[in-house]
Protein backbone atom coordinates (compact mmCIF):
# COMPACT_ATOMS: atom_id res chain seq x y z
CA UNK A 1 0.00 0.00 0.00
CA UNK A 2 3.10 2.53 0.79
CA UNK A 3 4.26 1.77 -3.04
CA UNK A 4 0.60 2.73 -4.23
CA UNK A 5 0.53 5.68 -2.01
CA UNK A 6 4.00 7.18 -3.68
CA UNK A 7 2.95 6.45 -7.18
CA UNK A 8 -0.15 8.39 -7.02
CA UNK A 9 1.51 11.03 -4.88
CA UNK A 10 4.14 11.63 -7.41
CA UNK A 11 2.25 11.54 -10.65
CA UNK A 12 -0.33 14.01 -8.72
CA UNK A 13 2.60 16.40 -7.85
CA UNK A 14 3.54 16.33 -11.50
CA UNK A 15 0.09 17.14 -13.24
CA UNK A 16 0.01 19.94 -10.48
CA UNK A 17 3.47 21.37 -11.03
CA UNK A 18 3.94 20.86 -14.31
CA UNK A 19 0.41 20.60 -16.01
CA UNK A 20 -0.26 23.98 -16.47
CA UNK A 21 -3.95 23.47 -14.68
CA UNK A 22 -5.56 26.88 -14.49
CA UNK A 23 -7.03 27.90 -11.34
CA UNK A 24 -10.46 26.84 -10.69
CA UNK A 25 -9.69 23.79 -13.03
CA UNK A 26 -8.62 19.87 -11.16
CA UNK A 27 -6.09 17.38 -11.46
CA UNK A 28 -8.33 13.63 -11.79
CA UNK A 29 -7.08 10.96 -10.47
CA UNK A 30 -8.96 7.40 -11.18
CA UNK A 31 -8.03 4.23 -9.41
CA UNK A 32 -9.08 0.88 -10.57
CA UNK A 33 -9.16 -2.70 -8.98
CA UNK A 34 -9.07 -5.79 -10.66
CA UNK A 35 -7.98 -9.30 -9.96
CA UNK A 36 -5.46 -8.15 -7.40
CA UNK A 37 -3.94 -5.35 -9.63
CA UNK A 38 -4.57 -1.43 -9.40
CA UNK A 39 -4.62 0.88 -12.07
CA UNK A 40 -3.68 4.57 -11.59
CA UNK A 41 -4.59 7.28 -13.72
CA UNK A 42 -3.64 11.61 -13.28
CA UNK A 43 -5.37 13.62 -15.84
CA UNK A 44 -4.44 17.34 -15.68
CA UNK A 45 -5.67 20.00 -18.40
CA UNK A 46 -1.78 20.49 -19.51
CA UNK A 47 -1.22 19.56 -23.30
CA UNK A 48 2.16 18.64 -22.54
CA UNK A 49 3.55 14.64 -22.34
CA UNK A 50 5.16 13.09 -19.80
CA UNK A 51 8.76 13.26 -20.19
CA UNK A 52 11.44 12.13 -17.68
CA UNK A 53 14.46 14.16 -17.17
CA UNK A 54 18.12 12.79 -17.62
CA UNK A 55 19.05 11.54 -14.26
CA UNK A 56 21.30 13.62 -11.90
CA UNK A 57 22.75 11.63 -8.85
CA UNK A 58 22.33 14.39 -5.76
CA UNK A 59 19.51 16.38 -7.60
CA UNK A 60 16.34 16.71 -5.10
CA UNK A 61 13.55 16.52 -7.39
CA UNK A 62 12.97 15.19 -11.32
CA UNK A 63 12.48 11.99 -9.77
CA UNK A 64 8.43 11.17 -10.56
CA UNK A 65 8.01 9.25 -13.13
CA UNK A 66 11.07 7.09 -13.09
CA UNK A 67 9.38 5.99 -9.51
CA UNK A 68 5.93 5.70 -11.32
CA UNK A 69 7.50 2.98 -14.05
CA UNK A 70 10.07 1.30 -11.33
CA UNK A 71 7.46 0.39 -8.76
CA UNK A 72 4.87 -0.96 -10.97
CA UNK A 73 7.33 -3.39 -12.19
CA UNK A 74 8.37 -4.48 -8.92
CA UNK A 75 6.90 -8.27 -8.56
CA UNK A 76 4.10 -7.74 -5.41
CA UNK A 77 3.26 -11.08 -2.85
CA UNK A 78 1.93 -11.42 0.46
CA UNK A 79 -1.74 -10.21 1.26
CA UNK A 80 -3.08 -7.10 0.62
Amino acid sequence: MDDLVLVVSELVTNAVLHGKTPPGRQVEVTLDHKAGRVRVEVRDTGDGIPRRRPGVPLAVAGRGLEIAECDHKKPKTGPP
